[in-house]
């Protein structure tokens, strides 16, 4: 089933049809369920829904005889239950749909979505996955859709192409390219958008995203200070709290090192899991003997550092800056310069901030002079792939999508 080139479509009306929208994320799932119509052309579509988020993992007892998903997990992580991490999607793609099944199961239960889906029933689905995905992941998330839950109808999408969605719609604007960075939780992929499909000569994969970048924070404090080597949530959070992308790495590293780090330095007051499950910042004067806190230095910029330069951790592979150069000199010569006018950054890591800056930094040295540089404004880069699903699924009748019938009929072939 070729569906996941979508192009970008005009608004038209069309109402009553109830579809479901999920951006089927590595960290979070954020869906929602739209019924079509109902989004106005000028109306920004947060007005109109708000996404339901889902972690999209789930845990094992020590046991093996207990699956805990969503407020569960949740639950048993304040209770520091001895748990097993189950992720279904690793390094970008899904390879265990057992596990994604049941995270879906209770996506569109009455705890969340409320949503009865069955054969029979006319409910749609647009769903995000990622490009370059091995033919085999694609068939089996055509074969969960209609023979699992049974949708009547399913579109799969380009996140890349959801976000330029999104940012169209946005700003009334339609562009003929774009270069979507999206630097999310698995990776960090450069995708050029042209004449609304994805180039997918030009589309460029980084191995480095939140998680990596979450790990190594959990390296760089274990090694000198306290053993968080099982604390993945807690360092997750003091890393989206705390690490900046340094503008210049060389100097600030250099005031780190001297007289001024003190007025540099983080502290990062540790929960005690009784009253209180989430880490913070913290005063130096309101520390004591007892308090159990980290101290941050360098590593609040050594850990987005990582995006720049992989090779700081022996990745063998190139920083973003010269990913997104080798991208678009891999597209048509004649729309190279609106590519680098028209970069829209999404993904978790997008909203270190000082992020777009530095980025700027690294690009102009290495991209032509007479090339101006521009990023596109987005509302909110973690949500602007679901807000793409969202409008498309509000004009469901126009998007290219393959009925339950035609699958039944002609399998994933078709």
């Amino acid at each position: 089933m070729n569906v996941h080139n979508q192009p970008i479509v005009p608004y038209t009306s069309n109402c009553d049809m109830k579809v479901v929208a999920i951006d089927n994320g590595g960290h979070t799932i954020k869906a929602s369920v739209v019924l079509t119509g109902e989004i106005g052309q000028e109306s920004p579509v947060v007005k109109t829904y708000h996404p339901h988020l889902l972690r999209n993992c789930a845990a094992s007892s020590s046991d093996g005889s207990k699956l805990w998903i969503g407020e569960q997990l949740l639950t048993k992580e304040h209770q520091r239950e001895k748990m097993t991490y189950l992720r279904p999607i690793e390094r970008g793609y899904c390879v265990n749909w057992n596990i994604e099944s049941e995270i879906w199961s209770h996506l569109f239960s009455s705890q969340m979505l409320n949503v009865e889906i069955a054969p029979g029933t006319e409910i749609g689905c647009v769903c995000t996955a990622p490009p370059l995905g091995l033919k085999k992941i694609g068939e089996t998330m055509d074969q969960v859709v209609f023979e699992e839950f049974g949708f009547d109808s399913f579109c799969r999408v380009s996140s890349a192409l959801m976000c330029v969605n999104t940012q169209a719609h946005m700003s009334k604007n339609r562009s003929q390219g774009y270069l979507v960075v999206d630097t999310g939780f698995s990776f960090t992929h450069v995708i050029p958008v042209i004449n609304g499909q994805v180039y997918y000569p030009g589309v460029k994969r980084l191995s480095v995203g939140g998680k990596l970048l979450t790990n190594y924070l959990k390296e760089l404090i274990t090694t000198r200070q306290y053993n968080v080597s099982q604390e993945y949530n807690l360092m997750e959070q003091l890393k989206e709290a705390q690490c900046y992308c340094a503008t210049s790495f060389q100097t600030e590293m250099e005031q780190f090192r001297t007289s001024t780090s003190l007025d540099k330095n983080k502290n990062w007051l540790l929960p005690d899991f009784i009253s209180n499950f989430n880490g913070k910042e913290v005063d130096p004067a309101q520390l004591t003997s007892s308090t159990q806190y980290i101290s941050l230095g360098l590593e609040l910029i050594r850990v987005p550092e990582i995006l720049f330069y992989p090779s700081d951790i022996g990745i063998d592979q190139a920083g973003i800056a010269s990913v997104i150069v080798q991208s678009i000199d891999l597209c048509p010569a004649d729309i190279q310069p609106l590519l680098y006018q028209q970069i829209l950054l999404v993904g978790g890591n997008s909203k270190f901030p000082n992020f777009k800056d530095r980025l700027l930094a690294e690009l102009r040295p290495i991209v032509p002079t007479h090339y101006p540089i521009h990023f596109c404004s987005i509302r909110d880069p973690i949500l602007a792939a679901w807000e793409g699903c969202v409008l498309t699924a509000d004009q469901y009748e126009t998007c290219s999508k393959v009925t339950r019938e035609q699958y039944l009929e002609h399998g994933t072939s078709f």
